[in-house]
């Protein structure tokens, strides 16, 4: 769970860092603001089923 969370931080991280020059700077910007989707996704989905309380 946690796991998932900080791998999808971690990519958005290294995408920012490694193509921060001209076009690469939309694609980061577009990469994190996807991997923070998924991550309000995921945790709505969790709340919502009740499997109990990310931790």
């Amino acid at each position: 769970m946690i796991i998932t969370v900080a791998v999808l931080a971690a990519v958005a991280v290294l995408v920012g860092m490694f193509v921060h020059r001209g076009v690469g700077r939309w694609i980061a910007m577009v990469s994190f603001l996807f991997s923070l989707a998924g991550v309000a996704f995921f945790f709505l989905v969790i709340a919502i089923s009740g499997m109990g309380q990310p931790t």
